[in-house]
């Protein structure tokens, strides 16, 4: 009997702690809550704020579901971003990824994944230039990642794609941003896996 116990709180722990290490803290990650094309799902936030100009959520944008988020090039000058600002813990590491495809041909411009720190006021950036990792089609699409540590101070991020002068329609979708797990759990996750692997032989 305490051996059974022993097995289901194992497993308990391992469902709780895969749960926590697998979680998404952004809402509409994938942002099916367009209405129509071009639409701003909330709680995203574009700029320019009007859907169609430059930002927006399309159809043919979508790597799964209804809905991609796109940043056009043929209004504004291909300059444009899109963000969603989550609840953050100081001195805590945060993964952060997208997937992404382009229209075909050579890509001007610049795009970056970023994550803005906010206290009471921006306390840092953590970014990337993605510019270079974002395929053409037909080629499939590529999951970025950025990793970043919020600073002593923030408690907000800021998660975001910003295009500045791009020449070609980009195509994003699926995002991701959570906790990093600590190592301590990660080694629990480990430890539990090793006993249930062992009582099953």
């Amino acid at each position: 009997m305490k051996k059974l116990m022993y097995v289901m709180l194992c497993v308990g722990l391992g469902m709780v702690l895969c749960g926590t290490a697998q979680a998404n803290l952004l809402v509409d990650p994938g942002f099916e809550g367009a209405v129509f094309s071009g639409d701003i799902p909330l709680p995203w936030i574009a700029v320019p704020p009007f859907p169609g100009a430059t930002v927006g959520a399309e159809t043919w944008a979508a790597r799964t579901g209804t809905y991609g988020m796109a940043v056009y090039w043929w209004s504004n000058g291909g300059t444009g971003s899109f963000y969603q600002d989550v609840a953050v813990s100081a001195g805590t590491s945060y993964d952060y990824s997208i997937y992404t495809r382009r229209d075909p041909g050579v890509l001007a411009g610049i795009v970056e994944m970023k994550i803005e720190w906010y206290g009471d006021e921006l306390l840092g950036t953590t970014s990337l230039d993605i510019t270079g990792l974002i395929p053409p089609e037909p080629s499939p699409w590529v999951q970025v990642s950025l990793i970043g540590e919020a600073p002593a101070g923030a408690d907000v991020a800021r998660v975001m794609i910003s295009a500045t002068a791009v020449d070609k329609a980009l195509k994003f979708d699926d995002s991701f941003f959570d906790i990093i797990p600590e190592p301590a759990t990660m080694a629990l996750l480990g430890l539990g896996s090793l006993f249930l692997a062992r009582r099953r032989k």
